[in-house]
């Protein structure tokens, strides 16, 4: 089984600390972030396909071809297009099935994502209090994905989504739109996917997103 995972972004809000150094290799308790994130991952993924962008020599020199025992494929994503053009890119180097798609910057456990993976088309997801911040799904009867709303101005729900999915080869058959800053984001592909099929949703028990300074070091506290 493949991952992917989107890691060619600037990290504007990381710096400085992302001016000289990808916000995937910033270090959380003497490792980089991306490295928390592949050792997270379930033993039946076995290939990794990493999307590089800003500094991704950097991310190239210290995985390499192969880390943790898993096979790991490089794709170029030369300009800032956004994470559903990140996956789009990827399409030629995916196997038939299912696959993870991960961020490079938010950490999660191995036993979320194996639930997740029970599924053949997936969310993870967190409860938000600050709800009015994040990508919030509404959830039909059965626990499948009704609809997604960005950053709500009135309460619908605080179940919000992770961005770390399980998802197949039908994804493509969805064009994203584009956002106002002209980036195509993979959540408007995901949208339409759910529309014609069945998307279901797992709690994360161990999920820390990483988005700022002060962010590694909230990280590094949760995880002593």
């Amino acid at each position: 089984m493949q991952a992917v995972i989107p890691a060619a972004g600037e990290g504007i809000r990381m710096r400085p600390l992302t001016l000289t150094k990808p916000k995937p290799l910033l270090e959380i308790r003497g490792k980089p972030l991306l490295q928390h994130i592949i050792e997270a991952l379930p033993d039946r993924v076995d290939e990794i396909i990493i999307v590089v962008g800003y500094l991704g020599q950097q991310i190239i020199d210290f995985f390499g071809t192969t880390f943790e025992g898993k096979k790991i494929t490089y794709v170029w994503q030369k300009e800032k297009t956004g994470t559903a053009r990140a996956l789009q890119l990827c399409k030629p180097y995916l196997y038939p099935g299912k696959f993870l798609f991960l961020n490079a910057d938010d950490i999660i456990n191995t036993e979320t994502l194996e639930r997740a993976l029970s599924h053949d088309l997936c969310i993870v997801t967190v409860h938000r209090e600050d709800w009015q911040r994040w990508g919030i799904l509404l959830l039909n009867e059965d626990g499948s994905v009704k609809d997604f709303v960005e950053k709500p101005q009135t309460f619908i729900s605080n179940i919000a989504n992770t961005n770390m999915m399980v998802l197949d080869g039908r994804i493509f058959e969805f064009e994203p739109d584009q956002h106002s800053s002209g980036e195509f984001y993979l959540t408007t592909m995901v949208q339409k996917l759910a529309r014609e099929h069945k998307i279901y949703t797992e709690p994360a028990s161990l999920w820390i997103s990483v988005g700022t300074p002060e962010d590694l070091q909230k990280a590094e506290d949760m995880l002593k």
